[in-house]
């Protein structure tokens, strides 16, 4: 079934999760207005709005729900304030009437391993590096892990953590050097910490994660 889960994180939070599937189609799920603008968008385009509009019918359980975007490119929704992701295979929707929340969802890839410069200060590098050298003593640096599916899964957690984190602070368009990760460990699911430096606000985020993908969130 192409619905993953639905979860209420409390009485006014709910998360959800969707596997997109090549079957679904935008004019099947999506308001009239949305099919009319994804004429003009690619087909994996269309089938990820497929994806999450018919998450979103399954989390309201109505179709007129339409989701838009402020200036600095935050999804929006009428009665609700709502953050989006999705990914190769998954789409994924946050949403409260009254707390700020965002996700982020990224499959399972090794992509991650050549843009850790990019995401990670040396510091948070420094950090992971141990992590890892206590679950193997012979391995040395993050960037060599190709093969290692506990460095992936680290890497990711960090990376959806601060994409996660620059969502949940959007008008500030926070720089990844501006986040910093607190990642002591993990498992199947749990919490770490990452923190707004430009405001030293720490942020809890939860995440799950399995051989597919990884997931994170903050309230």
């Amino acid at each position: 079934m192409p619905l993953v889960f639905i979860k209420d994180i409390d009485t006014d939070t709910r998360l959800g999760l969707w596997k997109i599937a090549d079957e679904l189609h935008a004019d099947e799920v999506c308001p009239q207005i949305v099919c009319e603008e994804l004429k003009r968008k690619c087909t994996r385009r269309q089938k990820e709005t497929a994806a999450v509009y018919a998450l979103l019918h399954a989390m309201t359980g109505r179709r007129d729900l339409v989701i838009g975007h402020n200036a600095d490119g935050k999804p929006t929704l009428d009665g609700y304030i709502i953050s989006v992701s999705h990914t190769i295979g998954y789409a994924s929707i946050i949403m409260s009437k009254t707390r700020n929340v965002a996700v982020d969802v990224e499959y399972r890839n090794n992509r991650v391993f050549r843009i850790v410069d990019k995401f990670l200060t040396k510091q948070e590098t420094a950090l992971l590096n141990g992590l890892q050298q206590t679950k193997d003593t012979t391995l040395k640096t993050i960037a060599s892990l190709t093969e290692s599916h506990d460095a992936q899964t680290a890497l990711l957690l960090c990376w959806c953590a601060k994409e996660t984190i620059y969502k949940y602070f959007s008008e500030e368009k926070l720089m990844f050097e501006e986040m910093q990760i607190c990642l002591e460990g993990f498992g199947q699911e749990g919490t770490f910490y990452c923190t707004n430096i430009r405001q030293d606000i720490k942020k809890t985020i939860t995440y799950m994660q399995n051989e597919e993908f990884v997931l994170t969130y903050t309230l």
